[in-house]
C-alpha cells in the first residue's frame, strides 16, 4: 500500500509540474499577443496623428524633416 501511495504521489507531482509548465507557456503566449496588439495600436495611432492637420502642423513647425 505504501509503495502504491508513493507512486501515486509521484504521479501527482509530475502532473503538477507539467500543468504548471503549460500554464506558464500559455501566459507567455498571451502576453506576446497583447504586446503585438499594443504595437499595432501605437503604429495606427502614429499614422493617424501624422495624417491629421495637427500632425502636419507639427511637422512643418519642426523643420519639415523626413517623418520616420
Amino acid at each position: 500500500a505504501r509503495r502504491a501511495f508513493q507512486a501515486l504521489k509521484g504521479i501527482i507531482k509530475l502532473q503538477a509540474l507539467v500543468r504548471g509548465h503549460l500554464v506558464r507557456r500559455q501566459a507567455v503566449a498571451t502576453l506576446l499577443c497583447l504586446q503585438s496588439i499594443i504595437k499595432l495600436q501605437a503604429a495606427f495611432r502614429g499614422q493617424r496623428v501624422r495624417a491629421s492637420d495637427l500632425g502636419q502642423a507639427l511637422h512643418q513647425n519642426l523643420g519639415g524633416g523626413k517623418i520616420m
